[in-house]
């Protein structure tokens, strides 16, 4: 299987995610992953392997159309995540999230619960994602007699989230680009309760945070692991001139959403992938968030008690008597904490989720 991966300027793109579901299905599937960096490179390795079909992933509308229309002209089929509708003739596959339904509910949610004046923060005119749930919000402003203004990242977040700041007090319900956005402006707004965040990605430390945030679980990795049945499907029969197939996401819902529409979403769900970063969004905060989040992701129930009794300044002992744990298993849970936020001792971790507002 030949490969084409690129990157979108987005911190909700999750190509190394895509990429290890689809490494993985295709060790399991004994297929041979060979990584392209260039078009041309692509078309090469198809043709010197006489594969019939390659993988774009994460590519940018403009960038897959013209990747499209070019394998195409070399009879080689192309089969595209995340974008899943091209202004073309030519036929081509595809796999991606349906992110588009939860992200309109969850509007509908957060409007129905109260929302008056909506922002969206954070967009990025480059990210395919971002201009649909853009023209979602705005349509949806539109229907139901809502103010919506748009506040644009043209490569520095901390300017975009500055400029919102100053006129935060005109909005009730922010909608942000991804998760990301969602937890630093989250982390500066005042009287943050005032508000209805919504982020994109389903990162938990947005669940955790105080007050929380809502949020559309994408499962990129799930995106990868069906990327290989597409392939070998279109490889097999060849009657079949394209397949799009849909993985589903789910809603993350904050604490005041939840109680005001407990139908609108259950509280079982699929653990979320890990956050991912690149150099559109690379700062120091965003590197915390993103440790922060691995942290959380791999901490089970067990070391939340104990980062709850520590936040409450309890001693080794209390916890261990209260939890019938031993104190070295105490030492050794919270030093894998540590090591996994990538933070050097216990005061920097409680630093870090003291700085974020995390209600564990």
């Amino acid at each position: 299987m030949c490969v084409l991966a690129g990157n979108l300027r987005a911190a909700n793109v999750y190509v190394d995610d895509i990429l290890s579901g689809l490494r993985k299905n295709a060790k399991a599937k004994r297929i041979d992953v060979l990584i392209a960096s260039s078009v041309g490179e692509l078309i090469a390795l198809c043709k010197k392997h006489g594969v019939k079909c390659a993988v774009i992933v994460c590519y940018s509308k403009a960038i897959a159309l013209e990747t499209v229309e070019k394998l195409q002209r070399e009879k080689i089929h192309p089969i595209l995540t995340y974008i899943s509708t091209l202004d073309t003739a030519y036929p081509y596959s595809c796999v991606v999230q349906d992110y588009a339904y939860p992200f309109y509910r969850l509007l509908c949610a957060a409007i129905g619960s109260g929302s008056e004046r909506i922002a969206f923060v954070g967009n990025n005119e480059d990210s395919f994602s971002d201009t649909v749930r853009k023209n979602i919000l705005l349509k949806t402003a539109k229907e139901r007699g809502k103010h919506c203004k748009v506040f644009q990242n043209r490569g520095e977040l901390s300017d975009c989230i500055s400029d919102f700041l100053t006129e935060a007090e005109d909005f009730d319900t922010i909608v942000c680009a991804n998760d990301i956005v969602a937890v630093l402006l989250a982390s500066r707004l005042e009287n943050g309760e005032k508000y209805e965040v919504i982020g994109f990605g389903g990162m938990l430390i947005g669940k955790n945070m105080f007050p929380s945030f809502s949020s559309v679980c994408s499962d990129f990795y799930a995106v990868g692991v069906n990327v290989v049945e597409t392939f070998l499907l279109l490889e097999k029969k060849e009657q079949i001139q394209s397949v799009k197939m849909t993985v589903e996401s789910e809603l993350l819902l904050s604490d005041r959403l939840a109680k005001a529409d407990g139908t609108i979403m259950s509280e079982d769900r699929a653990r979320p992938a890990r956050a991912r970063a690149n150099d559109f969004y690379k700062s120091d905060e965003v590197e915390e968030i993103n440790r922060l989040e691995n942290m959380l992701l791999s901490a089970d129930n067990l070391d939340v008690i104990i980062l709850k009794s520590i936040l409450r300044n309890e001693k080794y002992a209390n916890i261990e008597e209260e939890n019938y744990l031993a104190i070295n298993t105490i030492k050794y849970r919270l030093n894998n904490m540590i090591k996994n936020a990538g933070v050097k001792n216990r005061k920097e971790l409680l630093d870090l989720i003291r700085k974020y507002n995390l209600k564990l």
